[in-house]
């Protein structure tokens, strides 16, 4: 998961603001599916 988060990084590199916004955009919901897949240690708890 995180070797294919550093390519996509390394590969789509932003050439304008849009585009950078589009990849935060997509890191952001990639972190936020990750997050609900993987039991954090507050849910342990």
């Amino acid at each position: 998961m995180q070797l294919q988060l550093t390519e996509f990084a390394t590969v789509h590199k932003p050439r304008d603001k849009n585009t950078n916004q589009i990849v935060a955009i997509k890191k952001v919901s990639v972190r936020a599916l990750h997050h609900l897949c993987s039991p954090s240690p507050d849910t342990l708890q």
